[in-house]
Order: structure tokens, then sequence, then C-alpha cells
């Protein structure tokens, strides 16, 4: 098991403790603990194989932030299945996919968020099969975002290509201004040796590592950095 995801993460037993508010006319929560039921049954029935899980809550336990990782074929990334669900009405109950960094244990998500369920009356019946429908999209999104990563790491970057893509993501707001110092210094010396060299590859790195810095909710919210990235290597005709 590599460092950790999160810097302030719970334990699976520690989410499922969190008590489930009663049901409205409107509002029909679902447990923690069976949203993570549903999610790992769909993984099961892809043919897949969860084989790391990690999770963070905030708001007093009633925003539940998670990551469960899967067994894959690339040498450098495994599939990541973000989770995110709340029962204050914060957040619908959503998976994203994307890849964890061997090297690094750094998240890369997708903008796309795979499926988005609000919490009305049929959520948990509906639930299993709009997980199933995401498996079934799921190759062709991985295969597309794998594609993507290999033009990131054959994308060389001079320093102005390098700012450009820097302002960009404070521009459009997947990434704040406050940590671009922060990012500028992964940029400059990263971390791991693999990030040496001058590359798009290693440049959203720069990005990632920073973003394990912050909170579970912040993380997420960067699910547009991947999406920016490939705007502007076309923007750069990279």
């Amino acid at each position: 098991m590599g460092t950790s995801l999160f810097g302030n993460g719970v334990t699976e037993e520690q989410v499922r403790a969190i008590p489930t508010p009663a049901p409205t006319s409107t509002h029909y929560p679902i447990a923690h603990g069976d949203f993570i039921d549903q999610t790992e049954m769909g993984i099961s029935r892809a043919g897949l194989t969860v084989n790391r899980k990690e999770f963070c809550m905030a708001n007093n336990g009633s925003q539940l932030f998670g990551v469960m990782m899967c067994d894959g074929d690339s040498e450098s990334t495994q599939l990541a299945l973000g989770i995110r669900h709340s029962h204050n009405k914060s957040l619908s109950g959503s998976i994203g996919c994307g890849n964890n960094v061997f090297v690094c244990d750094n998240l890369i998500f997708s903008a796309e968020v795979i499926i988005r369920r609000k919490h009305t009356r049929f959520m948990a019946r509906d639930l299993p099969g709009m997980i199933d429908g995401m498996f079934d999209k799921l190759p062709g999104m991985v295969e597309s975002q794998d594609e993507q990563i290999e033009r990131f790491k054959a994308a060389k970057l001079n320093s102005l290509q390098a700012a450009f893509i820097m302002v960009s993501t404070i521009k459009r707001g997947v990434f704040p201004g406050s940590k671009l110092g922060a990012v500028l210094d992964q940029w400059e010396k990263p971390n791991h040796d693999a990030f040496l060299p001058r590359t798009a590859w290693s440049l959203l790195n720069s990005y990632t590592q920073v973003n394990k810095t912050r909170s579970a909710p912040m993380q997420f919210e960067s699910s547009g950095l991947f999406q920016l990235f490939t705007d502007r290597l076309d923007a750069l005709s990279l």
C-alpha cells in the first residue's frame, strides 16, 4: 500500500457507523455503507477486483469521499473509482473514473463524472442498473484517458508553454491561484525522478502532487485538470 491519498482519512468501519437520517417527502438518503456496497458489487459484476480503499468524511460525517483502486494491466497506473455521497443534500451520489499513478500515489480524475444520482424515492432501486451501465461504458473511457496520458508523456513543454497552462488552470477555476507557488516548486524540483522530463505529464503530476495536501472535497473539485490539459495541448498543437 502506498502513501495515504487523504490526509485525514477514516476507516470503513467509521464510515459505516455514521447514522443515516430519516427520509422526508422529497429526500431519501441511503447509508454511506450501502452506497459503498452497491459500488463494490458493481465492480465485482464487471469482473474487476478492488485492491485498495480509502475514505474521508466531512461535515460531521454527512459527506463521504472515497477512492477504490482496481486491478489493471498498466505498469504505471491503475484504475481508480472516486465516490462522493452525502446525507445532507449537498452532494448527489456519484462515481467518477480516473487513474492512480503508482510512482507517487497521485489521483488523476477525468472531469466527466460517469454517474450522478440524487437522493429521490427510487435511488436505491435505480443505483445497481446505473452502476452496471457505467461499467459498460468504462472500457472506452479508460482507453481514451490512457491515450491522453501517453500524449501528455510525449508532449515536451518549454517554460512559456508551461506558464500558459498554469495560468489557464487559474482562469478556468480548476485550481486555486494560492497553490500555484507549490505547483511551481514541484515543477522545478519534482519529488520523484519520473517527473524530471519537461513534459505535460510531469506538469500534471506537479498539480496532483500538491492536490494531495488539500482536503478531499477540494481534491475532487480539481477533476477538471485532466480536460484542461487536453484542451491546452490542443491549443499549443502538441
